[in-house]
């Protein structure tokens, strides 16, 4: 999701760093970031935003980058 501003902070199919903010998850009136644990593409969102996430529910589905290359068959799950 987006803390401030219109725009969202990734979109499906852009390529990440290792420890960019993907989005924030609102607690308690408080925007906690959360960050890439790998570079790679973003592939699939599986939360909407806005809507309510559980401990350790997968947000979204990143392929990673392996030497200049992604590996298509192998998803890295981003958990709340």
């Amino acid at each position: 999701g987006k803390r401030v501003g219109k725009n969202n902070c990734v979109n499906k199919g852009d390529r990440l760093k290792k420890g960019q903010t993907l989005g924030f998850i609102e607690q308690l009136g408080t925007h906690v970031p959360v960050e890439c644990p790998v570079a790679g593409e973003l592939i699939k969102f599986n939360v909407e935003d806005g809507k309510p996430v559980e401990y350790s529910q997968a947000i979204c589905e990143i392929t990673p980058f392996f030497g200049g290359y992604t590996g298509s068959d192998r998803a890295t799950k981003v958990v709340a």
